[in-house]
């Protein structure tokens, strides 16, 4: 009877994939298939690492290599007044900038041309900024506002490598 059970029930069927799945699936690996042999003949090939052998990826002077400079002093014993805590301090300071070698002449030029302008700038920056930013031990702030100024008054953005504040002394007026 079992025997009979067995041929009487249905044998499992297979299941069969819809045409239009199997359609899609050979074009998706046929796609596939042209992209890749596309992507290999208009790709050129291999092409070398930036560390590989003896070639040099990057051109132009050794960034380490620095050009030589010079300082101009353009200010010494600058004293200008800041009252903006209500408290007056007098700041005096003294003023160098570091040019490159070759526009030193220039920078010289414009110190003898501009000196009341570059003294009104400065003095300006000085009694706006806040007594905390006078008073940062690398006065980072002073020297951008006066780099930025003397830029301006130049019209040479690569005249000024650096502003140089050797002294800056707060002295409390009354």
């Amino acid at each position: 009877m079992a025997a009979a059970q067995e041929q009487a029930a249905p044998a499992p069927k297979r299941v069969r994939l819809p045409k239009t799945t199997l359609i899609v699936v050979v074009v998706t690996v046929v796609e596939a298939a042209v992209f890749v042999g596309l992507f290999m003949m208009f790709s050129g090939g291999p092409q070398p690492s930036y560390g590989h052998g003896e070639q040099h990826v990057t051109e132009g002077p050794d960034p380490t290599v620095t050009a030589p400079t010079v300082e101009i002093p353009l200010l010494q014993k600058f004293r200008v007044p800041n009252n903006i805590q209500g408290v007056t301090w007098i700041y005096d300071l003294d003023l160098v900038v570091k040019v490159p070698a070759h526009l030193a002449e220039e920078m010289e030029r414009i110190k003898a041309a501009r000196l009341n302008e570059i003294q009104d700038s400065v003095a300006g920056i000085v009694r706006r900024l806040d007594p905390r930013y006078l008073n940062e031990p690398d006065l980072r702030t002073l020297r951008f506002q006066v780099e930025r100024v003397l830029t301006e008054i130049s019209g040479n953005s690569d005249l000024i490598e650096a502003v140089l504040i050797p002294r800056c002394v707060p002295i409390r007026a009354g």
